[in-house]
């Protein structure tokens, strides 16, 4: 999940096709979705961050980029 473009849905389409090619039947995605969120709370997959608000900027660079186009110019 920490990569660019990785959802959900793309994991378990992954987990799915690879359960498949070893002839065991895959969970359907709800109950992956349930899987993967114990998983998550168990090892505890957030970071915390403990700051006042507003004392500093942070970029999450996380996903697609921002495409933007300056119409003055």
């Amino acid at each position: 999940m920490a990569k660019p473009h990785v959802t959900l849905t793309l994991l378990h389409e992954e987990y799915a096709r690879k359960a498949r090619e070893q002839e065991k039947i895959p969970y359907a995605y709800r109950t992956f979705t349930e899987h993967y969120h114990h998983f998550a709370q168990k090892y505890k997959a957030t970071m915390r961050i403990r700051r006042k608000p507003g004392e500093v900027l942070e970029v999450d660079w996380a996903g697609s980029t921002l495409f933007m186009i300056d119409q003055d110019s």
